[in-house]
């Protein structure tokens, strides 16, 4: 079994609130990451009142760099990211940048943000370099509350020939939404993301 593998099955334990939370390797069950490496992505949802929280872990096929590359091409996210309305880059600074976005949701009107973005790359244990992307809403940018969310990117293997992509998001809309309609729009979107992934990694 891989090394890396082995690391993540150890870490069993849920994941705590977003606030309280650094990127890090996916943090789900034995049988929920062989699903993943199998092709179904796993996807959480939850919600407090209107902080709503949503989690997708999927293996691509292609190496972290591909992956990587087609993530932090912010500017095209309207090509393949699910219900992406508008994204641009209004600035960037080093590893830095300040994103633009729009994105539909249901039943509400587009939400309108600008993004306080950091990227930076390190090496975890097993020497593999990882990924890793965080943002935060800029406060009167759009129409959300709050935004905060990270992508954590790295080697599925010690080949390094698959890629676990973590991306953790979590928004307060500015309204409340019935977690029914909240589960069914976020469960329809983030195994999208996954999809356009890896259609982007296989294109190039």
């Amino acid at each position: 079994m891989p090394q890396l593998l082995i690391t993540l099955l150890v870490l069993l334990v849920a994941a705590p609130a977003l606030g309280q939370e650094r990127p890090g390797p996916a943090r789900i069950s034995a049988t929920a990451m062989a699903n993943v490496a199998a092709g179904t992505p796993y996807v959480a949802v939850t919600q407090e009142g209107n902080d709503n929280r949503a989690e997708l872990v999927a293996v691509i096929d292609a190496p972290p760099a591909e992956v990587w590359a087609v993530i932090m091409a912010y500017e095209v996210y309207e090509s393949w990211f699910p219900d992406q309305r508008e994204a641009s880059v209004v600035s960037s600074s080093g590893r830095s940048r300040v994103l633009s976005g729009t994105t539909a949701v249901p039943i509400l009107r587009d939400r309108t943000y600008q993004l306080n973005e950091q990227s930076r790359t390190s090496t975890n244990d097993a020497g593999q370099t990882v990924y890793i992307d965080t943002w935060d809403y800029i406060a009167g940018s759009g129409n959300l509350e709050s935004s905060t969310g990270f992508w954590y990117v790295y080697p599925y293997d010690d080949a390094a020939t698959r890629t676990v992509v973590r991306m953790v998001v979590q928004a307060d809309l500015g309204i409340w939404l019935p977690s029914a309609i909240l589960n069914w729009g976020t469960r329809r979107m983030l195994p999208g993301i996954a999809e356009g992934i890896q259609a982007r990694c296989d294109a190039t």
